[in-house]
């Protein structure tokens, strides 16, 4: 009896420092994501020129909750090179009117890599020019959701080589529509 209860209060104290040791790990994630509000209005207050002139390195240093704020009309002032320092986390975050907003030219730079952390919305909601504008290397990283994700009018104006880029299993999922 005695050896079970050791058992049993070692069991609850290796539980305990397991449970102990997610809830630091989750507080210590949450206040990481916190964004001073000060920051994000400075940032709001952006043109898309003023933003023009931040750095690579300054625009790869932006937060997520940073990049989620900019407006499709300030991220219309990112230059070539500022998109590709765009990380893969800061891509994710951007949603519809952001991605819509970019020119033909910031589209074609988001990395391969990255590619594939551009969200399906967004992704459907591109114009054909926009997605003929894509180089096929992004095409080839794109996930089979994503390919699905795309319009009639998106496929349509791609290139031969472009529709090659799309996988086996990406033309499987294609409905008669697309």
């Amino acid at each position: 009896a005695r050896h079970k209860c050791r058992v049993r209060i070692d069991r609850a104290r290796r539980d305990s420092e397991q449970h102990l040791t997610l809830a630091v790990d989750r507080m210590t994630k949450h206040c990481e994501a916190r964004q001073p509000v000060a920051e994000l209005a400075a940032l709001a207050g952006l043109s898309a020129e003023q933003l023009s002139h931040l750095t690579d390195d300054q625009i790869a240093a932006l937060g997520t909750a940073h990049v989620a704020a900019l407006t499709g009309e300030q991220l219309t002032g990112l230059t070539v090179g500022s998109v590709t320092a765009l990380s893969s986390t800061q891509i994710g975050v951007l949603d519809s009117n952001q991605l819509t907003a970019f020119s033909t030219a910031q589209l074609a730079a988001i990395s391969s890599a990255d590619i594939k952390s551009v969200g399906t919305a967004a992704l459907h909601a591109l114009g054909a020019d926009q997605v003929a504008a894509m180089t096929s290397d992004q095409f080839s990283a794109m996930t089979t959701a994503q390919a699905v994700a795309l319009t009639a009018d998106q496929l349509a104006g791609l290139t031969t080589a472009k529709l090659n880029a799309l996988s086996s299993a990406d033309f499987a999922v294609l409905n008669s529509t697309q």
